[in-house]
């Protein structure tokens, strides 16, 4: 029998997408998973839509960090994949990262993501995401065998943004073997204007030098995105989609700005 993957998804008023995440989940080829959305007392129809899934369904606080780890300590997986509200799985993501990692012995699966969307500015981030997709110091594993996860002491709580990178940093030091799958899952921006985007990204950025004061030689790899787009890969990418390429210089220009203003 197959091992059960537990599925933990941390929500906050996320009625716009928790039925389209669920959905990609209920639709996996790998059937034997358990979802459990741990919530963080959202004030609108987020819980009333996750309940004609039929997940489990937690209330706990206070960010997503501890979210997941709570979600974590409530699941009966062998496995846990964890991922947020706003994104969706292609349909074989569980099957080919429980099959990676039983073929190749992996602790923990990086699972390769792209932005749906059909707006400028959704356009520009999926651009990134191409981009960045062989540079391993932006990736960062989201699947788990549950008992190497908690041996970590899952995520760390104390951050707010980075909170993923730093796991897989812990990981690696700890000498978690990780490996890649082959399907992706959509970050889902089609409903983020512009606006929505920055403020997004001023949220994080104001909250990442904690992470930036654990793995300062990490971060200064990960924040400088001139060298990463410089690359030659990224060049040629972006000389094939010069419009987006743009809107994506925009975007990470005004990242940095933010980021850079936050520290005062």
């Amino acid at each position: 029998m197959s091992n059960l993957v537990s599925v933990i998804i941390p929500t906050l008023n996320e009625e716009k997408n928790i039925a389209s995440c669920l959905l990609s989940v209920k639709n996996q080829t790998y059937k034997n998973t358990e979802i459990i959305l741990v919530d963080n007392f959202s004030k609108d129809s987020t819980l009333e839509i996750a309940k004609g899934f039929g997940v489990r369904i937690f209330k706990a606080g206070t960010e997503r960090s501890a979210q997941r780890n709570f979600g974590s300590r409530k699941s009966k997986g062998t496995w846990l994949l964890f991922m947020d509200a706003d994104m969706e799985l292609t349909p074989n993501v569980i099957k080919n990262a429980t099959v990676t990692a039983s073929k190749n012995k992996f602790d923990a699966i990086i699972i390769p993501e792209k932005v749906k969307g059909d707006n400028f500015w959704a356009k520009c981030l999926n651009l990134e995401k191409k981009l960045y997709m062989n540079q391993p110091s932006i990736l960062a594993a989201r699947f788990f065998e549950k008992q190497k996860f908690l041996k970590l002491g899952g995520y760390d709580e104390d951050l707010i943004a980075g909170e993923d990178w730093d796991l897989h940093v812990r990981s690696q030091k700890a000498g978690i073997k990780i490996g890649m799958s082959k399907s992706v899952i959509y970050n889902n921006e089609s409903n983020m204007n512009l606006l929505e985007i920055l403020k997004k990204k001023f949220y994080y950025a104001k909250n990442i030098k904690i992470y930036a004061k654990k793995h300062p030689k990490e971060f200064l790899s990960q924040a400088n995105f001139v060298s990463r787009l410089i690359t030659r890969p990224a060049l040629t990418g972006m000389a094939k989609d010069p419009a987006h390429a743009a809107g994506l210089i925009f975007l990470k220009s005004a990242q940095a700005f933010t980021a850079l203003a936050a520290q005062f």
